[in-house]
């Protein structure tokens, strides 16, 4: 299973996040939908902070499923409204992803952690 854990502060917008899994939902030897569904939506969110905005985004991922980001800027809620809007979207999409293949991908909002490590 995929979980995408978000970091959230008071104002419900996303301050950084960990995704991490896989969906495991076709056998290991056919190419994964969800999966790729899942790496899309994150990624291009990634990619659309650094190119779309002047925030930076901070990000280590691997390749058995694990990406972790953060946008410094929103530590000290100074991030951009388009920066809001992206992850925004990301979340949207992931949560439509995880409504529909409920077995393969979960989503979890959770308080923000000023330390900046998820919890």
């Amino acid at each position: 299973m995929v979980e995408a854990v978000f970091q959230m502060n008071s104002r419900s917008k996303v301050k950084s996040f960990v995704i991490s899994g896989h969906t495991e939902s076709v056998p290991a030897d056919q190419a994964d939908p969800v999966c790729a569904a899942v790496s899309f939506l994150a990624q291009n969110s990634i990619n659309g902070i650094e190119v779309l905005t002047s925030d930076e985004v901070r990000y280590i991922a691997d390749d058995d499923g694990y990406l972790e980001a953060s946008v410094p800027a929103a530590e000290r809620a100074e991030e951009s409204e388009s920066t809001d809007l992206i992850l925004d979207l990301m979340v949207l999409g992931l949560e439509s992803l995880a409504a529909q293949y409920s077995r393969f991908v979960r989503v979890k909002k959770v308080p923000y952690n000023r330390g900046g490590a998820l919890q």
